[in-house]
This record gives C-alpha cells, structure tokens and sequence, in this order.
C-alpha cells in the first residue's frame, strides 16, 4: 500500500534517520545556501560557493509537471543544513557530482525512493538506486502517480512539442517503442 501524499515527508525523515550506510573517508561538510532544483544546489564549503549536481539521480525539470514539488522536497531535506558531500568528480559543466548525506542518509537514494528524481540514465542498472526507482515507480509515489512521466533528459531535448507532453497516450507509445 502505498502511503498517502501527506506522509512522505515522515516516510523520509524515518529514512534519514534509519539508515545505517557508512559514510566515505574523502567526504567534506558542506552548509547548503540554495536549492536550484531537484538535483542541483549551492553548497559553501568553507566560505567557497560551489555548485554540486546530485550524482546519479535526475529530478524533473522546473517546467516540467512534478519539477516544482522534487525542488521543494529537496529543500524540506536539506536547506541551510550541514550536509556531508562525498564527491570526487566534476561534470562537463564544471559542477561537482556527489552524494549528499544527512544524519548518515543518503540523500540521492532518498530522492528517488520518494519519487521525486529518476535513477540516472547512465547509472548502473542494479543496485540501490535501480531497487529504489522500481519500489517507488511500483507503489505510485510521486512523479510516478502520473500516468506517463516523461524523463528529464528527452524533456531536455525538446523531442517532444508542448502538444505531445500534454497527450499521455502519445508518450506512451513513443517511450514503448524505445524500449523494443
């Protein structure tokens, strides 16, 4: 049974609070001072502004339906808190990718275990992640209570014209083709 809308927030506390990951050895604390969007922020790490792209996860875009709630989860997680950043990588647009960790949470799984980001493209097939975005596809939670959610990276790429986002039907036959 999938909980009701108004207990994710609980149902991601508790993970916070469960989780018995151990943390890396080459993680740095970072102050979280902005939250762009669902997998991206601004972290100051000792009085640097860094921007940091979550790793691994892809939250929908602000334009996109459920783009704005991925954003405000995110901030309801971890604005303007202490966080521990585990990132040894920059992408091609110069931001650091990492794994974000509250109270020994990892933030990303929680992302996408809440429905609020997608399990990266190019991510490993298996795995936490992987379990995590079919757990939460399955039960309906959040982005995936829509019918036909399209992903960030083909909203990115403008295939798909205002029309066809709008027809449910349409994406699914064009998203079923490209998994043959």
């Amino acid at each position: 049974m999938k909980p009701p809308a108004h207990m994710l927030p609980v149902v991601a506390i508790a993970l916070l609070a469960i989780s018995p990951a151990p943390l890396p050895a080459d993680i740095s604390a970072v102050r979280i001072t902005r939250i762009i969007d669902g997998d991206t922020v601004i972290a100051d790490l000792n009085g640097t502004t860094v921007r940091v792209r979550l790793a691994d996860i892809d939250a929908p875009e602000l334009a996109q339906p459920h783009g704005p709630a991925a954003r405000e989860f995110l901030v309801s997680l971890i604005a303007d808190k202490l966080i521990r950043c585990d990132s040894n990588r920059t992408d091609r647009y110069g931001r650091q990718l990492a794994t974000l960790f509250i109270n020994g949470a990892n933030i990303n799984l929680v992302m996408v275990s809440t429905g609020h980001a997608w399990r990266y493209r190019y991510a490993r097939k298996t795995g936490a992640l992987a379990d995590a975005e079919a757990i939460a596809r399955a039960e309906g939670r959040g982005l995936w209570a829509e019918s036909h959610p399209v992903e960030p990276w083909e909203f990115r790429k403008g295939r798909l014209s205002r029309a066809e986002l709008a027809k449910p039907a349409a994406w699914a036959q064009r998203s079923q083709r490209r998994e043959l």
